[in-house]
């Protein structure tokens, strides 16, 4: 089996194709005589491809070079290169004249056996030959390519995107692009066509990519426009020059079209590079106080203006630029902002203090409470702001950037971090609903009355932190606490009571709570509810146990059983009835409480 050899830009499908031709069969039976699969060498299988560089007697790093590898992740891989199906056509029906004839030329014995296919004739982005200048054209069958090609040569420029492209492919010297070279093929792909039908049909033209690169003319403009980071500011410039003065100052989409939108719902960071070119952009030739946010993000710039400061980490706009510096004692009370701005120097003490600090959102972000426990801890002395703005501003308050972590280590002290928690530790919070505060439970857990067990591995904030139920115990003990208490809240919610009906139950005298002293809370012990539950049933729990509504129940058994509900309906409150009147009477009743 001889044939000739493969040049390293020939794909192993091509070379199957001329050897099954060079023996005078078809690729299925080729295939199958030497125990070959057509289909795995059409994907590219490097396995198949290395059996028939073993058949053929070629060498098999060649012809893996210029033969596309398809996975699981359905791309395609070439050389370094992967992209999508969308991007390459197997056997696709254009071939280089030139590129025929000279290997006809050099193939003056007839070895052949067909045409060489070079692997970029099938990559759907290309439409010209770089190596010969020349359109790529449908083959032809008529002898015409033993004869010069009557076509003029294209100039350089019209072939740049050709040769950039097989370049970074490994099979030309490569042509570098300070902004391409940063992208994926893919996603340079993407980003040339985009700019090509920007510069070419205008901002308000859409089309999917895979018509996109099918666009010659399409593509050489949009290389032309973002062959580099220069070339791409200066198409984003012409866009903004172009666009109607009301666009500019809401709609960055309408200024830069598809170009923005292409970025904008990528949900990777594959065409970033060039997103990061688009925000310098905006950040210097568009006003903070029209367009703060690009692509979801902030400006790249990150000088102190007067009035007004912007980077990645921080947003200051010029009302609270003015505040914070009142507050600060760094301009008068009569400090007019639209009037006199603010220095430079004070800006930079502002903005340097605000980097320092978090306010009131970010620590209960970090430690994982709400508003209410952050103020029950503040109140408590444990934790303390560094700043209070003045007046009646709801987030008024600033802290230490490291006050979370710090916090967090004085409560955890030396315990280990753990990924699973025993069964009878509980986090502080859960302990905090069984008649200890929280905030007791965090200065015994500062002082060393009460020592953490682990520090969950996968969970933030205080919810992280566990400790055991005994300890627990021993502390509610040592406090003069009673243990077993529950609110009237969950009190409620083992019955299916609305808190509300609670508390008239307790107005009333049927159920005595064991109010703190401390907290305003109502606690009930577990003692009380057990003695409620073994006492009393509810009307409506009695009424779908019997199969009586609520309405008719309290008549029927006044009539039949002379049973009298102990509270009458008022208003919204439930009924009650006693279980020892049940009981006396013969009636069936719903179970008590075992949860």
């Amino acid at each position: 089996m001889r044939v000739g050899a493969p040049a390293g830009c020939e794909p192993a499908y091509s070379f199957l194709e001329r050897l099954a031709a060079g023996n005078g069969s078809s690729v299925e039976c080729l295939a199958r005589d030497y125990g070959l699969s057509a289909r795995a060498i059409g994907i590219g299988d490097r396995t198949e491809v290395g059996r028939l560089a073993a058949v053929a007697c070629v060498d098999e790093s060649a012809l893996c070079k210029g033969t596309p590898s398809y996975d699981r992740t359905f791309d395609w891989t070439l050389g370094a290169e992967t992209f999508g199906k969308q991007f390459l056509e197997r056997a696709r029906p254009v071939v280089c004249w030139h590129c025929i004839r000279n290997d006809r030329i050099a193939d003056a014995a007839g070895k052949d056996s067909g045409v060489r296919r070079r692997v970029w004739w099938d990559l759907l982005a290309l439409h010209r030959c770089p190596l010969h200048r020349i359109r790529l054209h449908k083959p032809r069958f008529d002898g015409g390519l033993e004869k010069e090609c009557p076509e003029p040569l294209l100039d350089e420029e019209d072939c740049a995107w050709e040769a950039y492209v097989l370049g970074r492919l490994g099979f030309a010297e490569r042509v570098d692009s300070d902004l391409l070279d940063c992208l994926s093929f893919e996603s340079a792909c993407e980003i040339v066509a985009t700019c090509g039908a920007v510069s070419t049909h205008g901002t308000g033209h859409r089309a999917r990519i895979k018509h996109l690169i099918g666009n010659a003319p399409l593509l050489r403009t949009g290389f032309q426009s973002a062959r580099s980071r220069t070339d791409f500011l200066k198409l984003l410039d012409r866009l903004w020059k172009n666009a109607e003065e009301p666009v500019k100052g809401w709609s960055l989409p309408k200024v830069f079209g598809s170009i923005y939108t292409t970025i904008d719902y990528r949900k990777d960071d594959s065409l970033e590079p060039v997103a990061c070119t688009l925000r310098q952009f905006v950040a210097e030739n568009v006003p903070r106080a029209r367009i703060r946010m690009t692509l979801g993000r902030r400006g790249l710039d990150s000088t102190v203006v007067p009035g007004w400061y912007s980077d990645a980490e921080l947003d200051v706009n010029p009302r609270r630029m003015s505040r914070v510096g009142r507050s600060l004692g760094l301009l008068g009370p009569e400090h007019d902002m639209k009037a006199d701005g603010v220095p430079e120097e004070v800006a930079t003490k502002i903005v340097g203090m605000l980097k320092s600090t978090i306010d009131a959102k970010e620590l209960k972000k970090s430690l994982q409470v709400s508003e209410k426990q952050l103020r029950l801890i503040m109140r408590a002395g444990l934790i303390e702001p560094i700043h209070v703005f003045q007046g009646a501003q709801s987030n008024k308050h600033l802290f230490s950037k490291n006050l979370p972590n710090r916090f967090l280590e004085s409560l955890m002290g030396d315990a280990p971090i753990l990924k699973r928690a025993q069964d009878d530790w509980q986090t502080i919070f859960a302990a905090s609903t069984r008649g200890t505060c929280l905030t007791a439970l965090l200065k015994a857990l500062q002082d060393g009355t009460l020592r953490a067990k682990c520090r969950l591995k996968d969970v933030s904030g205080i919810p992280a932190i566990l400790i055991s139920r005994a300890d627990v115990q021993a502390l509610r003990l040592s406090l003069g606490r009673v243990y077993d208490c529950i609110t009237k809240d969950e009190f409620g919610a083992r019955i299916d009571l609305h808190p509300h009906t609670v508390g008239s139950f307790i107005n009333r005298g049927i159920i005595k709570p064991h109010v703190k002293e401390q907290s305003k809370k109502i606690w009930i012990t577990e003692e009380e509810f057990r003695k409620f539950d073994a006492n009393f049933v509810l009307g409506s729990k009695l009424g779908k146990f019997m199969g009586i509504s609520n309405k008719m129940l309290g008549a029927a058994l006044k009539k039949e059983h002379g049973i009298i509900a102990v509270m009458l309906p008022d208003n919204n409150v439930t009924t009650l009835y006693r279980r020892a009147d049940l009981l006396k009477a013969g009636l069936p009743m719903p179970s008590v409480y075992t949860g």
